[in-house]
């Protein structure tokens, strides 16, 4: 559970980091703060998704239908 959670922030960084390339470049501070402000917000997302996601996979329809149309996350 805890290297989904990485592994979710890590992409949550990579996507932020991503839109920030392609949309600002103000110099140095957007290399210094950038990827810091990338880390918070996608912390505070996977924050709020973790529980959110723990009480639906608890409800039976929904495990139901994650393990018979997501048996590879599932499986993990």
């Amino acid at each position: 559970m805890a290297a989904r959670i990485f592994i979710a922030w890590l992409v949550g960084i990579v996507a932020y980091m991503f839109a920030m390339v392609i949309s600002v470049y103000d110099g140095i501070m957007s290399v210094i703060l950038q990827p810091l402000v990338g880390a918070v917000t996608s912390g505070v997302v996977v924050a709020c998704a973790a529980p959110i996601t723990a009480m639906l996979l608890r409800l039976s329809v929904v495990r139901r239908l994650s393990r018979t149309f997501l048996p590879a996350i599932t499986a993990a």
